[in-house]
């Protein structure tokens, strides 16, 4: 079976989710208390596994639309988004039972993916206008 490549656009966003991650640690760092900071760091590491776990679950389930790679059951597909997204509560759940972490600054790392895609959209955006002007 042929492997697809990833799109430029997809390589960009996996990048700059860690450069995203890694300033507001920077940031919080300076700013705010070693809770907060590791609430960013281990809010930001969940959000961007579970990411690239979204983005595998997605290959695989669209795989079929590549010749000769077979369909998968949509019942493994639905089993597999139930599957990451109680494994996310559970992680979740144990980082606030386990560690000093701050809720606020877990709640800031988990968005990470979330300002890198408002980021992107924003770039690309301004990037397209500027092309129509010229």
């Amino acid at each position: 079976m042929k492997r697809i490549e990833k799109d430029p656009l997809q390589t960009r966003i996996e990048i700059s989710n860690w450069l995203v991650l890694t300033v507001l640690v920077v940031l919080s760092a300076m700013l705010a208390s070693g809770e907060f900071t590791l609430g960013v760091l281990l809010g930001g590491f969940i959000s961007i596994v579970n990411f690239h776990w979204l983005n595998r679950d997605i290959f695989k389930m669209f795989g079929h639309l590549t010749p000769g790679a077979p369909p998968p059951k949509p019942a493994s597909a639905v089993f597999g988004f139930f599957l990451r997204l109680c494994v996310t509560g559970i992680i979740l759940y144990l980082l606030f039972t386990t560690t000093p972490a701050n809720p606020i600054g877990v709640a800031v790392g988990l968005s990470v993916v979330v300002f890198n895609l408002i980021i992107t959209a924003v770039w690309l955006g301004l990037k397209r206008n500027s092309f129509k002007e010229a």
